[in-house]
């Protein structure tokens, strides 16, 4: 530990006030969710120690629910209020600035804040935000007032009405991300005076290791004898950027000090700025540009939602056809597309075939190796801690006290291959309370818990090692109808070391959530993981924000590997577990190397008709390399492109029935295409395409219109996880590139193939996603076939009354679904068949008679269309009502 005594210079802001150039940071690693209990000790002697060490500057913000912390800290810390530069940022209520900040200050214990940013989203907000901290600092409370996160557009939306200009902007910044050219932001915030604090400043030492800038931050850290961590930091203080960094442990905070007591020179600062355009990039390194790049120009504007409408036009493939490729799918039946045998009537709970191939195949946490090893540890020491070189630990769950089963479904029951009643027994009644497991102590023999270790990135920031916090295996269960395996856990049984800050139980309010949406996801033939039961724990009282019942959710999958967790490898450099898990993927989760698709020689976005895009060949020998340089497939590339395919097929069906998900985290985002882990989710109400029901995404980055985005964001994260793999094409068996990894010499031709199998990936991922759409919301509009023309003048000016009108979504299909085309014969039948798509009350926005006349225009082109199809006939009529209602439920949850 460094030995300082060093002052932390300051920088003049455009106020007159000064800011200290090292912040320390308060989020990240202390973030706590608004349910995270009382107040956290290990953070609050955190900041003291960092106070004591000579940290003035010290950044929070209410939604990282750590301002009590904070504000305990400085009062136990007796440092005079003055001496200490307290910023706070505004975000959860971003509606009533004034209320927020006064409930910061509250939390703080403090009567002013020595600069308050805020993030907000459309202009309106922008300004009418900016209006209210004015006031706020005209008041005394916030001596300066800035902006976080903002680009271009939103500093030039908020100046437009402002009167006082932003002091500063908090950023992410450091060499990967230096917010440059044209659009970036530092061009505009230089003119005008605005100052920059940069957070995650580390990152080209940390997360993105290894990369462009590895050789001169190593090189710089041994001329100034630091570490390359204050090299990093240094580069932001030289350029007036405020750093922002945080860790628990004293010696590092002392270390980073020594970011004062040296300067870079002009050249060094430079020469890391253009590290990424002048020097030879390793692999991954290559890649995160490459693919970064990729998905800018590939697909952020290509899905954007008005863009996607447009697009909607080809004929679509044959029923026959899609329901071949759907059937690679799981929905209550088996990947291989098995369903249930009438005849078979269930096994008991004690006969279902059981097995722990996952801890078998995969490496355990080297703490507890075997289940003895973790059995016969106290329960209290399978708490939070890092896990490496393991993708999970077993752990038993926690025992519930005079459980309560409250519901169980039926069709889980049947799809587990379970027998009716067997929920009475109390066998069954044990095993989802976490009261039994099928170990045995005396012998060692049976199936031990266990819980997996993944990674993730969380609202696109790294967020480390996070895994099952709250979530417990069994065992895997084999159906002995269909031979479908499922690995059946137990969600909110106690404590992993994958809990980091929280208790790992679940509340009862949102396991009945979870509970209802599995089972209606399925009913939808929406990909979804799956929910058996719902236990009460009437003893557990959990604390969120306040005192709840707790409840366990017995829920199956096929798998619950996620994106995730190859994330974390990749992160951790592990090499030879990432080859070792996307074999398991392959062989265990899949059907085997022969069931992925075959290399297609040119996929497409604009013909949806082609079969060998939707469905493509399989039963390719695993060492067989398909197609010509630079695109050529080994096994490894066909197991991403099933995963993109999955994914597409699953965010098809959410778009087409308005599921929103709300928290599409890289480790939400499942290998096998499932919904999974339902934390804000919603069906939309009134169709609003910006919806998102997750209330600290501010800038609405899981909206609805933003689901297909981010979920090909998330893949490609994968893909870079897998760059290695699939760019090694042939070479991907040779035994020196198994050992070594690539060679130099072969970099550029590895690079250039993963970035053109990626890329093609892309437009396989649109493919399947457009034509999926088009083909549930054609059935949803109740045609039998596709036509050119149908999505401008049917499902797109649907969306667009829809949405103009704030008309319930659901409530128009199923209200479609019985309108008889006798009622439509005429302008003024059709304007009075309008007024059943309104809400009780009416319009609630817009004017009534645009909405029937326009809905009343509407019809009569759906007329024209459903007659061309089905024909006038009453028989014809009935069949198509009654079709319509099967794919337009009457009921879905809605999240009142």
């Amino acid at each position: 530990m460094a030995d300082l005594n060093v002052k932390i210079p300051t920088l003049n802001l455009n106020d007159g006030t000064s800011i200290p150039m090292l912040g320390y940071g308060t989020g990240t690693a202390w973030y706590k969710t608004p349910d995270g209990g009382g107040i956290d000790r290990k953070t609050v002697d955190a900041i003291k120690t960092a106070i004591k060490l000579g940290y003035t500057h010290l950044d929070g913000a209410e939604v990282y629910n750590t301002e009590p912390e904070l504000g305990l800290a400085i009062k136990e810390s007796k440092v005079p209020r003055e001496k200490l530069f307290v910023t706070t940022k505004v975000i959860t209520n971003i509606k009533d600035v004034p209320k927020a900040i006064d409930q910061s200050l509250e939390k703080l214990q403090l009567e002013y804040v020595d600069l308050s940013p805020f993030f907000a989203t459309s202009d309106s907000d922008l300004q009418s935000a900016w209006a209210a901290m004015e006031k706020v600092k005209a008041e005394g409370k916030a001596k300066s007032i800035g902006v976080s996160n903002y680009l271009l557009p939103h500093l030039t939306a908020t100046m437009k009405t402002a009167t006082v200009t932003p002091s500063i902007n908090q950023i992410e910044y450091h060499p990967y991300l230096q917010h440059v050219g044209p659009n970036g932001p530092l061009r505009y915030m230089k003119e005008h005076g605005i100052a920059t604090a940069g957070y995650a400043p580390l990152t080209a030492v940390t997360k993105a290791k290894p990369g462009p800038c590895d050789g001169i931050y190593a090189e710089l850290a041994k001329k100034y004898y630091v570490s390359e961590g204050e090299i990093a930091l240094r580069w932001c203080i030289d350029q007036d950027i405020v750093p922002i960094t945080t860790s628990g442990k004293e010696e590092r905070m002392s270390d980073y000090l020594r970011a004062m007591t040296f300067k870079l020179t002009p050249k060094e600062i430079i020469i890391a700025k253009v590290a990424t355009s002048n020097i030879q990039k390793p692999i991954l390194s290559m890649l995160n540009e490459i693919l970064y790049r990729t998905i800018q120009t590939l697909f952020f504007s290509f899905l954007s939602y008005m863009l996607l409408r447009s697009l909607l036009r080809r004929p679509e493939l044959p029923i026959t056809r899609l329901v071949q490729m759907t059937a690679h799918l799981s929905n209550g039946a088996a990947v291989n597309g098995n369903t249930s045998n009438d005849t078979f009537s269930g096994v008991s709970l004690q006969d279902l075939p059981k097995t722990n191939i996952f801890t078998s195949k995969l490496p355990p946490d080297s703490k507890y190796k075997t289940p003895s090893a973790s059995h016969n540890a106290p329960r209290e020491d399978l708490g939070p801690r890092m896990v490496k070189g393991a993708l999970y630990t077993f752990v038993r769950p926690e025992e519930t006290v005079e459980p309560e089963l409250l519901g169980v479904s039926p069709a889980a029951l049947r799809d587990i291959g379970l027998s009716p009643g067997e929920e009475n027994t109390s066998d069954f009644k044990a095993l989802v309370a976490g009261n039994k497991i099928y170990w045995d102590s005396s012998t060692e023999e049976g199936i031990y818990p266990w819980a997996q270790c993944y990674g993730g990135y969380q609202f696109g920031s790294w967020a480390s090692q996070l895994g099952d916090g709250r979530a417990i295996s069994l065992f895997e269960s084999t159906n002995p109808s269909t031979k479908t395996r499922y690995e059946i856990q137990l969600k909110g049984a106690g404590q992993t070391p994958y809990s980091r800050f929280a208790d790992g139980k679940a509340v009862l309010r949102s396991s009945i959530r979870e509970f209802i949406v599995s089972e209606a996801l399925n009913a939808l033939g929406i990909p979804t993981t799956r929910a058996l039961s719902l236990t009460l724990a009437p003893k557990s009282h959990v604390r969120r924000e306040r005192m709840e019942p707790g409840a366990i959710v017995t829920r199956f999958a096929q798998s619950w590997l996620r994106i995730g967790t190859f994330d974390l490898l990749r992160a951790r450099g592990d090499r030879d577990l990432t080859r070792t898990l996307a074999t398991y993927v392959a062989e265990n989760v899949f059907q085997g190397w022969e069931s992925l698709p075959a290399y297609i020689p040119s996929p497409t976005t604009t013909d949806t008709n082609s079969s060998t895009t939707l469905n493509p060949p399989r039963q390719i020998p695993p060492t067989t390399t398909e197609g010509p340089p630079p695109t050529s497939e080994n096994r490894f590339a066909r197991l991403y492109r099933e995963i993109v395919r999955r994914n597409a097929l699953t965010v098809a069906a959410w778009q087409a029935y308005a599921f929103t998900n709300g928290v599409l985290n890289t480790d939400n985002t499942s290998l096998l295409g499932l919904s999974l882990d339902f934390g804000p989710f919603a069906f939309l109400d009134d169709f609003d395409p910006s919806y998102t029901p997750n209330h600290d995404d501010h800038a609405l980055r899981y909206s609805y219109r933003n689901q297909p985005t981010i979920i090909w964001w998330n893949l490609v994260r994968l893909g870079e996880s897998l760059g290695e793999l699939i760019g090694a094409g042939p070479l991907v068996d040779d035994p020196a590139f198994i050992a070594e990894g690539v060679r130099k010499d072969d970099a550029p031709e590895l690079v250039k193939r993963a970035e053109s199998i990626i890329e093609r990936a892309g437009t396989e991922y649109k493919s399947v996603f457009l034509t999926e759409y088009t083909r549930l919301m054609r059935s949803r509009f109740g045609f039998l076939t596709s036509q050119p023309q149908d999505f401008n003048t049917t499902f797109s000016e649907a969306l667009n009354i829809m949405e103009a009108h704030s008309l319930d979504f659901h409530h128009f299909f199923r209200r479609l679904s019985s309108i008889r085309l006798v009622d439509l014969e005429t302008s003024d039948q059709r304007k009075d068949v309008a007024t059943r798509f309104f809400h009780a009350e009416g319009v609630t926005s817009g004017t009534e008679s645009d909405a029937r006349e326009r809905i009343a225009k509407w019809l009569e082109q759906w007329k024209a269309r459903v007659q061309e199809d089905w024909g006038s006939s009453q028989e014809d009529e009935e069949k198509r009502i009654e079709a319509m209602k099967k794919v337009n439920p009457n009921f879905v949850p809605r999240s009142w």
